[in-house]
């Protein structure tokens, strides 16, 4: 049975990591993180550097990790739990609480793009004026001859941002889960 005391960093320093970090390392990382006060449950934030991520501006961590800048909820992933695959996304469980700065290993799980962009559209944090409904509405006047400039002013986005999701051609496949 699971401890019900709080994580946070002296937990997390003491639990086995899945790959090789030095505890310099380890010991920068786990001193951006804010403590829960309940249990270990809670959501464990970053409270470092963050990257606003949308208009809502939820905002995920940001740490310089092996040389490079990366989010900190995947590095929290790479350490406690495993490798990230190539084109896989760590997706928050805890996607209804977080801002999106929780780096606790047991909210984070991986999965697909499209997973992540279906996480996002569910809890609407993620461009937030279209919905599923809208781009099939959208996709649907565009198979009807309507313009793709008529559609982005309908709608109130911009022509390039109805262009991706009309074409899903483009590296921006935001909207390729919906077929």
């Amino acid at each position: 049975m699971p401890s019900k005391r709080a994580i946070g960093p002296e937990e997390l320093a003491n639990t086995d990591t899945r790959i090789p970090v030095a505890k310099k390392d380890l010991k920068r990382f786990l001193s951006k993180i804010e403590c829960p006060i309940k249990g270990q449950n809670e959501c464990v934030n970053w409270i470092a550097c963050t990257l606003t991520k949308n208009r809502k501006g939820q905002q995920h961590g940001k740490v310089h990790w092996n040389g490079r800048w990366t989010y900190a909820h995947r590095v929290a992933y790479d350490i406690w739990i495993g490798e990230i695959g190539h084109g896989k996304c760590v997706l928050h469980k805890c996607i209804d609480d977080s801002d999106g700065r929780c780096v606790n290993p047991r909210h984070l799980e991986l999965g697909s793009k499209a997973d992540n962009m279906r996480d996002a559209a569910v809890v609407g944090n993620h461009r937030k004026k279209l919905t599923p409904h809208i781009v099939q509405a959208m996709r649907a006047m565009k198979a009807d001859g309507k313009r793709q400039t008529t559609i982005a002013k309908l709608y109130g986005i911009s022509e390039t941002s109805a262009s991706h999701v009309l074409s899903n051609k483009s590296k921006h496949r935001d909207w390729a889960w919906l077929e």
